[in-house]
């Protein structure tokens, strides 16, 4: 008969505790799925739509402003090839090398040097410019 006792308590215990554990989701505050209501007046509310986060536009990093406007962060150069450290406020810093595209002109990177590195036009060497180094 005890044993019987003891059952009938335990499902007596055990039953309300799991209900209420399963009616308390721990991440219930971060689920939403229902829009903002935004309540201005007493007598309407006003739903306003959750605005998703606006991905960037730029296409490609290394052409989408003009090569003045990059910065030249740092240079590695070796007797095989040379690599400069570019970037802008936008963006995070890109590797570019001899030869390639670098600002909307569609500029080619000309030389890398110690301190600076020159992108112009390769047909016409009078359009170009120089990035320095900037600490």
């Amino acid at each position: 008969m005890t044993l019987f006792k003891t059952i009938i308590l335990l499902l007596i215990f055990y039953v309300p505790v799991t209900f209420a554990q399963d009616s308390e989701d721990p991440f219930r505050d971060f689920e939403v799925n229902d829009p903002i209501i935004d309540k201005k007046d007493k007598d309407k509310a006003i739903i306003v739509k959750k605005k998703s986060k606006k991905s960037s536009n730029i296409k490609n990093p290394k052409t989408y402003l003009a090569a003045k406007n990059y910065i030249l962060k740092g240079v590695i150069i070796s007797s095989k090839k040379s690599f400069a450290i570019v970037g802008t406020k936008e963006t995070l810093d890109q590797v570019i090398t001899l030869g390639e595209l670098l600002g909307k002109e569609g500029w080619k990177v000309l030389s890398i040097s110690e301190e600076s590195m020159i992108v112009g036009n390769p047909t016409n060497k009078k359009k170009y410019t120089t990035l320095y180094i900037v600490d």
